[in-house]
């Protein structure tokens, strides 16, 4: 039943809705000929298959004999020496057509098998064509604004102008990143011909800020009162700006922000708690006037409270660009790009990653459709008195009624990539999905973590892939603690663990394992990794990892292990200037001509028919120089190495058995047809094909590209949904909801889930 509920006048509207799932598809064939299928084109056969199979959810159908569909009216179109075949073309319910072909002559074959039912992904794989966006089905995206409330662009001044080059020996790969941007070139438009542009154009460093403030951020972390006391001096100083330098009160302001916008450094003010008085202790604060150290503390605490709440909130907006140097010390929050879109609750946790012994600090989200009443601790987190107080976070909390969907985002990426699904699935009536998605190590706002910690560089080989075994063991020790925390509730919630590329590879992985019974359905799309290995074997020549060897491929995952430090220059304590640069450059402008060959890896992400392409490839440029250091680009390299390096068709351990045989728990697979980068749709369907032991199906979706999450959010979450056995209906009040009862002041709230919970909770 399909349920659109308006909350003005309380409006009801239901329909009944037929599901996309395997249980409610049926046969309906569309064409059916037989006879030299060279020059039979009609479908002469049609009427016949269709009657024996339509509304059946599989058929078996033996084709007749020259005899027998003579005498049933059928004429065929023959040819000498050409054998006389049939050829089905038939659909499953709304899904795409497919084609059963039996060669000639067909009747001495076995039956054709038509089937919708089947329940393995190798038995019930389907072509579908998804809702053009800017429908009813499918609404448009909305590209991210570069400005406010979205995007903060950081003033040209504030920006390290300084030119680097590029060294070493890149020919071979056509690695040549283009001269630096020039301050006449500052946030140029996208309209521009400047690749990647305006972020590319952001300082001649990507995004990275002057020396003054990058000193200032790596003093912060001893000693934030320090920063304070900068932004005093310059604040009593009030000097106008000058040739490519900021006002002192731009200055000020952005000495204040870096003592609360690294994780270090806001560690550490917290501790200190600052006013006016330890300020006047301090030797760097003389000769400071006593407003101006107000100001300084003011602005600090401000900073650091709307850190912690919405990104577009009204507090947020005045305080325009926040200095934050990534580089120098790690922000914890988003600081000049958005949070969540929702405005859901955003949590702190520090899992142990027993198997390593690394311990990594992430944010994640619950992002309720119905949240709880979510608690706050009454001492705030920071105290520097009154009108100076960053309250504590939210505790965390799951609704009794919570289906749980852990989100994995893709290669660095952040907890915000589930935006869209979440907003989707919150749309759908019924059941209380709660999306969870943390940031993963290295990623988003989580540790950067020098991957030399977990395993030597130089171990990487066939069968041996510690970071990405890594960031699995991280998921499931996320869980466990979270599981911990909330006294046992999360893990009885999760319905799925769903994701793509990175969090796709995940998601299979995860599927295999047999030590964590409260995995029970895997959505993986676009996965990582589902392409052959493509290292070869050390100390063998011209070998493969169980696959085909390829020379070209197998330098592509060398090169990779090189920029992550294999060359010791590229080492992450050994960072140079120009590295910074290389980076963006190699990820989002680069087109490689040797290895993989392609498109520069940003343009995989979307199919060009997705309207918000452009924007979302600028945007997250932006993302990632707030959050870059060295630990992260090194991570990078090394991380898309051993994607490379890894495969699901590798013979599982001491056996020539594929690891995907292993997938044994529920799946539902995803990817996009035009997901042609290292032909990853293509390796998608192929493997499909073979995964006999794994209960579920797969669904190649035609005119959508790598992250089909974001380009067909809505008709995704159907799917979704079906798959997990829940009733697939609309009602779009989940952000109204959600506004009420994260509202403190809503004295009515009691009342309001009275009556909404009565309504939606209502599956049938």
């Amino acid at each position: 039943m399909t349920c659109k509920l308006s909350l003005v006048g309380t409006i009801i509207v239901c329909s009944l809705l037929v599901g996309g799932g395997v249980a409610q598809a049926q046969i309906v064939v569309t064409k059916a000929r037989i006879g030299c299928l060279d020059i039979q084109t009609d479908g002469n056969l049609t009427a016949l298959v269709a009657s024996a199979c339509n509304n059946r959810s599989s058929c078996s159908y033996k084709a007749p004999t020259p005899q027998e569909y003579t005498a049933a009216g059928v004429k065929a179109s023959t040819q000498t020496s050409c054998p006389l075949g049939m050829e089905i073309t038939y659909r499953c319910g709304q899904n795409d057509e497919q084609v059963v072909s039996v060669p000639g002559d067909a009747w001495t074959h076995p039956p054709a098998l038509l089937v919708c039912d089947g329940t393995t992904i190798a038995t019930n794989h389907q072509d579908v064509t998804p809702p053009p966006q800017g429908t009813s089905s499918e609404p448009a995206c909305r590209p991210p604004k570069l400005g406010p409330p979205d995007y903060y662009i950081a003033p040209r001044d504030m920006l390290d102008w300084t030119p680097t080059q590029s060294h070493g020996d890149y020919t071979l790969e056509g690695f040549r990143p283009p001269q630096p941007a020039t301050p006449a070139m500052y946030d140029s438009p996208p309209t521009s011909n400047i690749a990647g542009a305006p972020g590319s154009t952001l300082g001649a460093n990507e995004g990275r800020l002057r020396a003054e403030l990058r000193a200032a951020a790596a003093t912060a972390k001893k000693d934030p009162l320090n920063n304070l006391c900068q932004a005093a001096q310059m604040f009593t100083r009030n000097g106008p700006p000058s040739a490519n330098t900021p006002s002192d009160h731009d200055f000020g302001n952005a000495f204040a922000d870096l003592s609360v916008t690294g994780k270090v450094a806001f560690a550490r003010f917290g501790q200190l708690h600052p006013n006016e008085a330890s300020l006047r202790g301090n030797l760097g604060c003389q000769g400071a006037s006593d407003s101006s150290l107000t100001t300084a503390l003011d602005r600090a605490y401000q900073v650091a409270r709307v850190l912690r709440g919405p990104h577009d909130s009204p507090d947020r907006q005045p305080l325009g660009w926040i200095a934050v140097s990534g580089e120098d010390d790690q922000p914890y929050r988003p600081v000049n790009v958005p949070s969540n879109r929702g405005k859901f609750p955003v949590f702190q946790l520090s899992a142990n990653v027993p198997l390593f012994n690394i311990r990594v600090n992430t944010r994640y989200m619950i992002a309720h459709a119905r949240p709880p009443l979510f608690e706050r601790p009454a001492s705030p987190l920071v105290d520097g008195g009154s009108g100076r107080q960053v309250p504590a976070d939210l505790l965390p909390a799951l609704a009794a009624d919570a289906q749980v969907i852990l989100f994995i985002h893709g290669g660095d990426s952040r907890l915000e990539e589930a935006d869209d699904l979440t907003e989707a699935l919150h749309g759908l009536c019924g059941k209380n999905w709660t999306v969870i998605s943390m940031d993963l190590p290295t990623s988003g706002y989580a540790d950067n973590i020098d991957h030399r910690l977990i395993s030597p560089i130089s171990a990487v080989a066939c069968h041996f892939t510690p970071v990405v075994d890594f960031i699995e063991e991280f998921i499931v020790a996320f869980v466990d603690t979270l599981d911990g925390q909330l006294h046992g509730q999360l893990k009885p919630k999760i319905q799925a663990i769903v994701g793509g590329s990175l969090g796709g590879n995940m998601s299979m992985r995860l599927g295999r394992r047999s030590n964590t019974p409260w995995i029970t359905n895997v959505i993986p799309w676009s996965p990582a990794s589902i392409w052959p290995s493509m290292i070869a074997q050390h100390n063998a020549a011209a070998a493969g990892c169980d696959t085909g060897w390829d020379m070209l491929k197998d330098m592509a995952v060398n090169q990779s292990l090189k920029w992550s430090g294999l060359e010791e220059r590229f080492l992450p304590d050994r960072e140079t200037p120009e590295l910074r640069r290389e980076l963006f450059y190699g990820g989002f402008d680069w087109s490689p001509v040797g290895g993989l060959g392609g498109p520069p890896q940003a343009q995989c992400w979307f199919s060009d028919k997705y309207q918000c392409k452009k924007y979302l490839i600028l945007t997250s440029r932006i993302d990632r120089q707030e959050t870059y250091d060295a630990n992260f680009r090194a991570w990078h390299w090394r991380l898309g190495a051993e994607q490379l390096a890894f495969s699901h068709q590798q013979f599982a351990p001491e056996t020539e058995k594929p690891l995907y045989l292993l997938n044994t728990k529920r799946m539902l697979l995803f990817c996009g047809y035009e997901d042609t980068c290292a032909d990853l749709c293509k390796y998608t369907r192929d493997v499909s094909s073979k995964m006999v032991n794994t209960p579920g199906y797969a669904r190649f979706l035609k005119q959508t590209g790598h992250s089909l999450d974001n380009e067909h959010p809505d008709w995704i979450a159907r799917q979704i949904v079906d798959f997990l056995g829940s009733t697939v209906c609309t009602a779009n009040i989940a952000p109204i909801i959600n506004e009420i009862l994260l509202d403190d002041s809503t004295a009515s709230r009691a009342s309001i889930v009275e009556i909404i919970n009565a309504i939606l909770l209502d599956d049938n």
